[in-house]
């Protein structure tokens, strides 16, 4: 089960992060007992849950401001119900 994906649990960022990690190690010619937070940050990549965030923090804020190239997703998400009357 250690390599089971799932959407809600931590199991698909764990394995994203692991092959973050093999890049990052790969591009710099790190050896695979090292660490890769300084390798990562010599890259200036972001871990995987840190870049997770970062975008949808950048998605939130680009349909947030007036745009013409997003209205259609702030027009969506402000007319937004939720699906049953128990979750209001």
């Amino acid at each position: 089960m250690r390599n089971k994906v799932s959407v809600r649990g931590r199991a698909a960022p764990v394995r994203v992060q692991s092959v973050q990690n093999a890049a990052a190690r790969l591009v710099t010619g790190t050896r695979r007992c090292d660490h890769t937070t300084p390798v990562l940050r010599q890259l200036h990549w972001l871990p995987v849950r840190q870049r997770v965030d970062f975008k949808v923090a950048t998605f939130v804020h680009r349909i947030s401001r007036p745009s013409v190239a997003v209205w259609h997703f702030a027009d969506v998400l402000s007319r937004r119900l939720p699906s049953c009357r128990r979750c209001s």
